[in-house]
């Protein structure tokens, strides 16, 4: 039963150690990247011909000018887009670091999930550098700069070596 509560704890402390990364923006906000390398950000609706095949995109600004427009907006074709709309790339790095951190909770004692974790964040910090010199003025900037530190650090041996009498491996 002790060695139940210490994981118990462990997890609890790593939680902590490794908060949820959330994003303040709309989970329907897309982004797109023109030919041009302009970075569009918004609410983005489909245009299709007579025969159904896509054929561009219009753009909003704002989720509800998208579901009741009320002045027309142009249309970028699809060979405008180097990067067609998706989820934005701040939403695909908290995606990719929640699933990271989902398995690393699950499973704390598996080394190699904590060195792909380390190498994620630093992957993810580095994307998220790069993006900044991109971004629209007033979006919410993230850092998994001290996540990456974090995991590195409990990487060192003896730190491992607890996390492993602990988690098991």
């Amino acid at each position: 039963m002790r060695y139940q509560q210490l994981r118990a704890r462990l997890r609890g402390w790593l939680e902590q150690a490794l908060p949820e990364k959330t994003l303040r923006e709309p989970p329907t906000l897309q982004e797109a990247e023109t030919t041009s390398g302009q970075l569009l950000r918004g609410f983005f609706k489909e245009v299709r011909d007579a025969q159904g095949n896509l054929v561009g995109y219009k753009r909003y600004s704002t989720y509800e000018q998208s579901l009741d427009p009320v002045a027309e907006v142009g249309t970028y074709r699809l060979e405008e887009f180097k990067v067609a709309p998706g989820p934005s790339t701040l939403a695909r790095c908290v995606r990719r670091y929640r699933d990271a951190r989902k398995r690393l909770l699950d499973q704390p004692g598996r080394q190699e999930l904590w060195v792909e974790f380390a190498a994620l964040c630093e992957a993810l910090h580095a994307e998220v550098r790069a993006y900044r010199t991109r971004a629209p003025a007033g979006v919410d900037l993230l850092s998994f700069e001290q996540e990456a530190k974090f995991a590195r650090t409990m990487l060192a041996p003896d730190n491992w070596t607890a996390i492993q009498k602990i988690a098991g491996s």
